[in-house]
This record gives C-alpha cells, structure tokens and sequence, in this order.
C-alpha cells in the first residue's frame, strides 16, 4: 500500500486499520511517529504507533542531538533522492 501523508491520516490509520498492521515508507517515517525499524530508505510503523514526544528526527537519524534541519540535509544527500 502507498502511503501519502496527509492533515490527519495518522488518526484516520489508527482508528480504520487493526492492531499489528504494518505500514513502510520510503524516505521518511509518517510525522511525528518514531519507526520501529530502520532500513534505509525505508521506514517500518507498526499500529498502534509509537509516538515521538520531543525527539522526532532523533528517532530517525538514531542519534540524541538531531534536528529537522539535520534530518532534510541526510536526506537530501542519499542516493535515492
């Protein structure tokens, strides 16, 4: 399945798919959803998902001191971009 995320969408899977359903993204995980697994690109949510309080892009980039601008700069240096 594709995932394109839009204003609401996390809610809207929470509440339509069934617990242990698994959603991949490609690039980055769904905004504010700390991934349970990490191959890059690809990203792996389970439901229900796992929320980042504070620490997002730290989450992604697996290290303590990330920021969103240190996250799209990674992200723009990868080869599938």
């Amino acid at each position: 399945m594709y995932v394109a995320e839009t204003r609401g969408d996390r809610e809207r899977y929470e509440r339509k798919l069934k617990r242990g359903c698994r959603i991949v993204t490609r690039e980055v995980p769904l905004i504010g959803v700390k991934p349970d697994r990490i191959d890059y690109p690809f990203f792996l949510m389970y439901l229900p998902f796992k929320y980042a309080e504070e620490d997002w892009a730290g989450s992604i980039l697996q290290t303590n001191n990330a920021t969103s601008q240190k996250l799209y700069k990674e992200l723009r240096r990868q080869p599938w971009s």
